[in-house]
């Protein structure tokens, strides 16, 4: 059986659980942006010999661009290509026919999304020396304490191999020396009991200690009706009551806003998101979904029956959901009257 991921990054405990089930999984990464997946994790044959675990550990990769997406890079600051060495971070930029216009009536993010002539997708990654790119967080998930870079993706498929963890999430957490440090959300399997202390010694078994939660809570984590963790909410929680959240420590800092959840949702709805139905200006006789001229009332078209003998336009409101953020956008509707004409 073959089934394909994507919206989250799975861990190489997951994709090897399902490996043994007989479930080939196909790893996708894409964006609303990108008009779904822009990467795919393809199988090399030479993976085929490889024990289970190695291989799920390379099929938790992003992958190479999809077929219809051949521009991908991974860059710096500078937007320079970082070396493919797996270790050395950058984002993910993309290009290509896939890639949005832009967002809705909203040319200042659109300008800051595309600097530099690439979609900046937020999401941090490394390349391995195969091409392969394999995400490490999102750009704003990132941890930075005491001027280290924390992956909070690292710390989740860490904990997940415990086998009384379900599911988990790793958000930062304010710390007075550090800035911020890493807490878990964790939800165990049903009649499985862990305690706190055990499951932070069974990460510093694993990972670097300055990596590790520092705090875990057992609790359900909140979902979008697509399943997806909504890491942003636990953050929130965190950092409630501050009006702004400091990271970094005695090494680089960072500042920003804390905004509440039904302002995160950029003004959201790119132009190719509804293809092109959302109303924009355009020239006075051009139809909404095409580049032929928009027939006009009482316009007479010499078609077989039936025939168009005049358009009607309402506009109707919208409901766009993300998670629990809306926002409501204007469509125009296009219904056509039909008759016959003569001649």
């Amino acid at each position: 059986m073959r089934v394909a991921t994507g919206g989250a990054p799975p861990s190489p405990t997951l994709l090897a659980r399902m490996e043994q089930l007989g479930v080939r999984v196909i790893h996708l990464y894409g964006l609303t942006e990108t008009y779904g997946p822009h990467v795919y994790c393809q199988l090399q044959p030479e993976w085929e010999t490889l024990d289970v675990e190695a291989k799920a550990r390379v099929l938790s990769r992003q992958g190479v661009p999809y077929h219809v997406a051949t521009h991908l890079r991974v860059v710096d600051d500078q937007m320079r290509d970082v070396p493919a060495d797996a270790s050395t971070l950058g984002e993910v930029v993309m290009r290509g026919n896939n890639v949005m216009q832009g967002y809705y009536r909203d040319p200042e993010a659109t300008e800051q999304a595309f600097a530099g002539g690439w979609f900046h997708s937020g999401d941090i990654g490394v390349v391995h020396p195969d091409g392969y790119i394999e995400l490490r967080d999102r750009k704003k998930d990132i941890i930075i304490s005491g001027g280290e870079n924390i992956s909070t993706i690292e710390v989740e498929h860490t904990l997940v191999k415990h086998p009384a963890v379900l599911e988990c999430a790793v958000v930062s957490m304010p710390h007075e020396k550090w800035g911020e440090v890493p807490k878990a959300f964790v939800s165990l399997r049903p009649g499985e009991t862990v305690t706190e202390a055990d499951l932070i010694a069974f990460t510093r078994a694993h990972l670097a200690h300055f990596k590790c939660p520092k705090a875990i809570e057992f609790t359900e984590l909140p979902k979008t009706s697509t399943g997806k963790i909504q890491k942003f909410r636990l953050r929130e929680q965190e950092w409630a009551g501050r009006a702004e959240r400091i990271s970094g420590g005695r090494g680089r800092a960072r500042a920003y806003r804390v905004r509440p959840a039904a302002k995160r949702l950029r003004s959201a709805v790119s132009a190719s998101l509804l293809l092109g139905v959302i109303q924009r200006p355009r020239p006075a006789r051009f139809h909404p979904l095409s580049r032929r001229p928009r027939p006009q009332p009482g316009d007479r078209a010499r078609i077989p029956s039936p025939r168009i003998t005049r358009a009607r336009y309402h506009e109707k409101p919208v409901r766009i959901t993300k998670g629990f953020e809306a926002c409501w956008v204007r469509i125009r509707i296009c219904g056509w009257a039909a008759g016959r004409t003569s001649g």
